[in-house]
């Protein structure tokens, strides 16, 4: 079940800049670790996305969400 990036994440903060850039994206699958000290987010969207861009995301997942554990995004 595909949902888009913003109502997966509704409480995430982002810059304008990348929260423009993530509106359309759509979250296909996640997938955390047994140990659950990660977290795989398997994305799609119909422009290309920079890395810089899924790394600033990436962190942010991680300091506003997650509290430090390890995310991927694919």
């Amino acid at each position: 079940m595909e949902r888009l990036f913003s109502e997966v994440f509704s409480t995430l903060k982002l810059k304008d800049d990348l929260s423009l850039l993530m509106d359309d994206v759509l979250v296909t699958r996640v997938v955390r670790s047994k140990a659950g000290d990660s977290l795989t987010i398997h994305i799609s969207s119909d422009h290309i996305i920079d890395k810089a861009s899924l790394k600033i995301t990436g962190n942010e997942i991680r300091k506003q969400i997650l509290k430090g554990a390890d995310v991927r995004l694919r």
